[in-house]
Order: C-alpha cells, then sequence, then structure tokens
C-alpha cells in the first residue's frame, strides 16, 4: 500500500476525491479504498466512504473509455506501470486489439505494444517490486536490446535475474547493456551475473581511456619520426610507390582521427 497515499488521506481526514462505483463494485479508486480500510480499524469514522455511484447501464467499452479518460488523457494521470497494467487487463481478460487500445490511450501501436511486453515480462519474472517496473519498459522498448536478446535469449534472462537481485540499479543502467554485449569479455561478465553492472560499465571506459591512450602515444611517436626525417629518408620515399601507397592511406586514417576529436580541417583535407 502506497505509504505517501496513506498518510495524505489521514492528515487530510479524508478523500480528496471520490471513489468510482458501479453494479455495487469500486471501478476508479482502488488503491485510496484500501488505505481507508486500513485506517477505519483505527476509527470507525473512516468507514463512512465518499463516493460518485453509476446508475445507469455501461458496457465495459465505456467503463475503460472513462478509465482512460481519467488517468491516461485526463488529469490524474497514472504512473507508467498502471496505464501498462491496464493495457494488458484490455488485451488479455477484455479481448481488445493493440490497435484499439492505441485508439482509446491515444498512444502509437508500439509503445502498447511495448507496454504490455514488459508488464508481461514483470509478471513472468515474479517482480514484486512496481518501482522496478521502468527496468522492464526500458528493456523491451530498446531496439538495439531487442535484436541482441533474438540472437542471444541468455542477456534476457541476465537482465531480468539481475533487475530482480538489484545488480541493475536503476532503469537507466538498462540502456549500458547494448555497450557491454558489444565486448566479449564484458558480455560473458554481465552473463555470469557476479557483480553490478556498474562495475561492468565502470571497466569498460577504464579499457577505452588506456586504449585512447595507448592510441595517442602511437601517435606522437609517429610525429617524433616524422620531424627526424632527413634528405635521404623523404627522397627515398618519393621514389617508392609502394611506401605513397600507405602513407596516403595513413593520411586518410589520420584526417578520420581528426573528425572524431572534433578537430576543424581544411576544406581539401576533410573527408567526403
Amino acid at each position: 500500500m502506497p505509504h505517501t497515499l496513506f498518510q495524505t488521506i489521514k492528515k487530510d481526514g479524508g478523500l480528496n476525491e471520490a471513489l468510482l462505483v458501479y453494479n455495487n463494485y469500486v471501478i476508479e479508486g482502488n488503491t485510496r479504498l484500501c488505505c481507508l480500510k486500513k485506517l477505519s480499524k483505527e476509527d470507525e469514522k473512516w468507514k463512512a466512504v465518499p463516493c460518485e455511484v453509476i446508475i445507469d447501464e455501461i458496457s465495459s467499452l465505456q467503463i475503460n473509455r472513462l478509465l482512460i479518460d481519467k488517468h491516461v488523457t485526463g488529469k490524474n494521470e497514472w504512473s507508467a506501470y498502471d496505464k501498462s497494467l491496464l493495457y494488458y487487463r484490455l488485451k488479455h481478460e477484455d479481448n481488445y486489439s493493440v490497435k484499439d487500445i492505441a485508439e482509446l490511450g491515444h498512444e502509437s501501436p508500439t509503445k502498447v505494444y511495448q507496454r504490455i511486453a514488459a508488464i508481461e515480462l514483470y509478471k513472468e519474472s515474479k517482480c514484486s517490486d512496481i518501482k522496478k517496473y521502468s527496468h522492464f519498459e526500458q528493456f523491451i522498448s530498446n531496439n538495439e536490446i531487442n535484436k541482441i536478446v533474438k540472437d542471444d535469449p541468455k542477456i534476457q534472462e541476465a537482465a531480468v535475474s539481475q533487475i530482480l537481485n538489484g545488480k541493475i540499479p536503476t532503469a537507466q543502467d538498462i540502456r549500458s547493456i547494448p555497450t557491454i554485449c558489444r565486448d566479449k569479455d564484458s558480455k560473458k561478465r554481465f552473463i555470469r551475473g557476479d557483480e553490478p553492472i556498474t562495475e561492468i560499465v565502470l571497466d569498460l571506459e577504464q579499457q577505452k581511456k588506456l586504449q585512447n591512450k595507448v592510441l595517442i602515444n602511437v601517435v606522437r611517436d609517429l610525429s617524433e619520426k616524422i620531424q627526424k626525417l632527413n634528405e635521404e629518408d623523404i627522397q627515398c620515399l618519393k621514389n617508392n610507390n609502394s611506401d605513397k601507397a600507405q602513407i596516403n592511406k595513413l593520411l586518410k586514417d589520420l584526417v578520420k582521427l581528426a573528425e572524431y576529436a572534433d578537430i576543424k580541417l581544411p576544406g581539401k583535407l576533410q573527408t567526403k
């Protein structure tokens, strides 16, 4: 039960918004109802609950449209988890198509599909922490991760396991998975799941810095050797077509390197 909502209702002395009831069932406001039930054990006054009762017969479609208008497109916006749970129920319990749900919720079919797939994976994992739902939605909505999982399902197994045990601390950390999978050793470490994802990412960053340092040292050494060329060395280069071809290739690679480093080059040296 959300602690904040419970304390807010208790502090305010009642609900700021009535429960919505149809056929003696609360169709909107179940969390508030749970808070009131708990409060009623402390004081009898909480047993009187303000309600808006729908008297006319309405269809399930009208009920769902009412909920969506109120919480998905209206001012009392639901969390991503609550939206996804509603979409899940519409699809699996009321047999709505993704297209129909998208029209009701004013979201793209792709977004609706991702929300439903995320809540399915969340339920399948038996996760009980609603705060971790955003991890699952981030995982499902990442196209690069989807391609990786298609080739290697172990990545999804590892990700779900590490979401549950806290080795992937935040939803934002999910975005690091493609980078990790591009490095063979890092990918193995991730699948093994013995360490937090943040440690793997940190090691990759250090490795990249080391590689850049080695590259710069190579460039520095090359520059020093060019400065030391004498007339005889220069004449040999002029007369050797094979050496010229190698230098031409090196020049193109150095131009690319300069552009990677955001170094402004003369027009003639810019790559096309």
